[in-house]
C-alpha cells in the first residue's frame, strides 16, 4: 500500500477485514465466551484509532505517508502470524 497512489485500496480492505473478523469471532467463540471476545474485538477499534493518532501522525509528518502505510502493513502481518 505504501506504493499506491490512492486510498481506495485501503478503504476496501478495511471494510472487508472488519466483516471477516466479526465473522471469525462469531465462529470461534460460543455462549458467554462470545460476549467477552466480541467486547474485546469491538474495543480494539477505538484503542487502535487512539494509538494511530498518537504515533502515525507524527511519523507521517516527518517521513511521509507511504512509510506510515508500510509500518501499518507490517504490524498487521505480525498480528496475522500471531493469530495463526
Amino acid at each position: 500500500m505504501g506504493l499506491a497512489e490512492t486510498y481506495a485500496l485501503a478503504t476496501i480492505g478495511g471494510v472487508i477485514i472488519n466483516v471477516l473478523l466479526t465473522k471469525m469471532v462469531a465462529d470461534w467463540f460460543a455462549g458467554p465466551e462470545m460476549m467477552t471476545a466480541m467486547a474485546l474485538f469491538v474495543i480494539s477499534w477505538p484503542v487502535g484509532i487512539g494509538l494511530g493518532l498518537l504515533t502515525l501522525g507524527p511519523l507521517a509528518a516527518t517521513t511521509g505517508w507511504p512509510l506510515v502505510m508500510d509500518v501499518t502493513a507490517a504490524i498487521c502481518a505480525i498480528s496475522l502470524v500471531l493469530v495463526a
